[in-house]
């Protein structure tokens, strides 16, 4: 039943409506975010794709099954937040990602209130792990002040 109308313009809303109210705004805002999300050619993320559908890259094996990293055919070992964060570089590849988003993508949290200089950590682990030269990393490159890039390695 909708919300009943009083002479004064204003809507009456009645206690157990409230929450009618709160669920229907709850859904609108979903949808609008998932729009939105689409819209940007951002949905669904591209980590949630089924394994066989996982683009390749050269000299880069990333098994999102068994949480395993090869590099050249050799495994590297990856902390489960290291592994989370270059699963966010590897499939947005050639793209900029800005530290926010590797924040969300590594850990799960908003990074609102938070510093996500985290990030700027687990990546130079990652970097000792993943690069041949971790002073000069050619695999996953800063971007000075838009955030970081994967790079596919050289061959």
């Amino acid at each position: 039943m909708p919300p009943k109308s009083r002479r004064d313009g204003r809507t009456q809303i009645k206690p157990n409506q409230v929450r009618e109210l709160l669920d229907a705004q709850y859904r609108n805002f979903w949808v609008a975010v998932e729009a939105a999300a689409q819209a940007a050619d951002f949905w669904p993320p591209p980590w949630t794709l089924p394994h066989h559908q996982q683009p390749a890259m050269q000299g880069l094996h990333l098994d999102e099954i068994t949480h395993r990293v090869y590099v050249n055919g050799r495994e590297v070992y990856l902390s489960p937040v290291e592994f989370r964060l270059l699963a966010c570089f590897y499939h947005h590849r050639g793209q900029v990602v800005s530290r926010e988003d590797a924040f969300v993508a590594a850990t799960g949290e908003s990074s609102y209130g938070q510093s996500t200089r985290t990030v700027d950590v687990h990546l130079g682990r990652m970097r000792q792990k993943l690069e041949a030269d971790p002073a000069h990393p050619r695999l996953i490159t800063t971007v000075r002040g838009f955030g970081f890039r994967l790079e596919p390695p050289d061959e």
